[in-house]
């Protein structure tokens, strides 16, 4: 789906407030294919931080993703892109408020709010808008991702 606006589309699944602190924004088409495209948009300085941990997702092996694998993930050109190849019927919207969200903190550490920002929208209309909690099963991550007032990742101790 070339013609896909992001946050901007009829046809969105939109994930906000994903990262304390951050504007990024994670969306995809509401459409289900085999190979799906996650958008992640926001601050160019988090984009790039983001990116370098993201970039884990590809190397995990099948057995640790719930319904299809990381197939690759595109540096920032103005977004960073990840593409998911399902193995069954996906479920978009457990994708990014599931799947997604533990395999950040699982595989690649990073912290996360704990609450996000879950939005879909179809034919232009606002079906499903509500905020979800991360599972306490699985924690939260350690990386944090930096701020207007620190130039580097900081580590959480908690």
């Amino acid at each position: 789906m070339s013609d896909f606006k992001k946050t901007e589309d009829d046809w969105a699944i939109i994930l906000k407030n994903v990262f304390p602190d951050s504007n990024l924004i994670v969306s995809t088409p509401v459409f289900v294919e085999d190979r799906t495209k996650l958008f992640v948009e926001g601050n160019k300085m988090h984009l790039e931080a983001v990116f370098e941990h993201l970039a884990k997702l590809p190397g995990l092996k099948p057995d640790e993703i719930c319904f299809g694998k990381w197939e690759a993930v595109m540096p920032p050109d103005p977004d960073v892109i990840i593409y998911y190849r399902a193995f069954s019927q996906v479920d978009k919207i457990q994708l990014l408020s599931l799947v997604l969200r533990e395999h950040l903190i699982r595989f690649c550490n990073l912290r996360l709010s704990e609450i996000s920002h879950l939005i879909v929208i179809k034919g232009g209309h606002c079906i499903f808008d509500d905020f979800i909690p991360l599972p306490e099963r699985i924690g939260n991550g350690a990386i944090s991702l930096p701020n207007n007032n620190r130039d580097r990742i900081v580590y959480s101790l908690n």
